[in-house]
């Protein structure tokens, strides 16, 4: 007696096996970044509620016996299992774990530590400090320096110039400069290197009045990494530029170039478009590595994917 039926061949097999092999290969990459957000969603909750009882400690006065009592008293153990943070952008201002951070030291590292402590000379008194190993990246401040470059361009005499460079060895506006923002203690003490550029400007920023009316021209760009000895390489930037009263961070890499002569290098003034001299200047132009180059709303969320971008850097 013939029997009909039919089994697979063994191409349908092979077909089969390679859509379901297709289907796992997109599945796990998903999954595993589910995983991750869900860990780094519970070590933000957990340095929200560190941060809640740190403030109530502060107000009540117990703050400083706690603290000398047990220093960790305000530490998170993270759950995350990678460095950094993967998700920087948070849905509402009010969820934001670092919204009263001064300033973040480290950067978050796979079962590592948060710390928060209290620095009574800060607007914003809390302090974040990351642990574990590879957690001694550059970090920056999160009062963002903008405000406090802005204020020592106006604080000091100015000059005919149109770029100010923090490398400038010998130009008395520049060093003055320098030592405005050493004495601010609101400016990074993290940032190495830093320009500002007004690629409006034909020739000069002119007078203190003449630099507050073009405010919105200005460019800012500061680095945590010496560029002394870095000509030709590419290092981390963050810039930022503020117009009609919105200011956007720009995230990014850009190369290290020589000054006006060969005595000093300079963060690459095309990194906001083309020379002001050139006639194809286009000052929407931002010239930033495409396959880092972030922009950003808040300036404690570009602190925080600058400091990963300085450690793939590194």
């Amino acid at each position: 007696m013939r029997s009909d039926e039919k089994g697979f061949t063994l191409a349908e097999l092979l077909i089969v096996v390679a859509i379901v092999l297709v289907l796992v290969a997109v599945a796990i990459p998903i999954f595993t970044s589910q995983i991750e957000r869900s860990r780094e969603a519970t070590d933000q909750a957990n340095i929200r509620s560190a941060m809640a009882e740190l403030k109530a400690d502060v107000l009540s006065g117990s703050y400083d016996q706690k603290i000398a009592a047990e220093p960790t008293s305000y530490q998170v153990r993270l759950e995350q299992g990678q460095q950094a943070w993967q998700v920087t952008e948070q849905a509402d201002e009010a969820d934001d774990p670092f919204a009263d951070v001064a300033r973040i030291s480290g950067m978050p590292q796979p079962q590592g530590t948060a710390t928060l402590t209290y620095d009574a000379t800060r607007e914003k008194g809390a302090v974040l400090t990351y642990g574990g190993e590879g957690s001694s990246d550059p970090s920056l401040e999160v009062a963002d320096p903008q405000n406090s470059l802005f204020q020592a361009l106006l604080a000091n005499p100015l000059s005919d110039l149109s770029c100010y460079d923090s490398e400038h060895p010998t130009h008395k506006t520049i060093q003055g400069m320098n030592e405005t923002l050493a004495a601010d203690g609101t400016f990074s003490k993290d940032i190495a290197s830093w320009t500002i550029v007004n690629p409006k400007a034909q020739g000069n920023f002119g007078s203190a009045d003449s630099i507050r009316s073009q405010a919105d021209q200005l460019y800012y760009i500061w680095t945590t990494v010496p560029i002394k000895d870095k000509r030709g390489q590419q290092v981390p930037v963050v810039m930022s530029h503020t117009e009609n009263g919105k200011t956007t961070w720009t995230v990014g890499q850009v190369k290290v170039t020589r000054g006006d002569d060969e005595r000093y290098n300079v963060i690459e003034r095309d990194a906001v478009g083309r020379h002001p001299r050139h006639k194809d200047y286009d000052v929407n132009t931002v010239i930033v590595n495409d396959e880092s180059k972030k922009e950003f709303q808040d300036y404690s969320q570009a602190a925080s994917y600058y400091q990963k971008l300085a450690a793939k850097m590194s």
